[in-house]
């Protein structure tokens, strides 16, 4: 499955938002800056647990060092 994903990085606080019901579009808000990979490696630890995935199922297939990214799911 692959979801599209806007993330932003510095947040207070570590939130997730569907955007549509299907969940193949979601804002996602990280407390990590977005720093040396940081914030892509708490992205990929939230989204395993919000998906009930091990973490090596999670993948950034596209926009590793922009906002909008694409997530593969496996």
């Amino acid at each position: 499955m692959q979801i599209k994903l806007r993330v932003i990085a510095g947040a207070s606080r570590c939130e997730i938002f569907p955007l549509n019901e299907e969940r193949t579009s979601l804002r996602v808000k990280l407390t990590c800056p977005a720093l040396e990979g940081r914030a892509n490696e708490q992205l990929c630890e939230i989204l395993s647990k919000y998906f009930g995935v091990p973490k090596k199922h999670v993948r950034i297939v596209s926009g590793e060092r922009s906002r909008h990214k694409r997530i593969e799911i496996a």
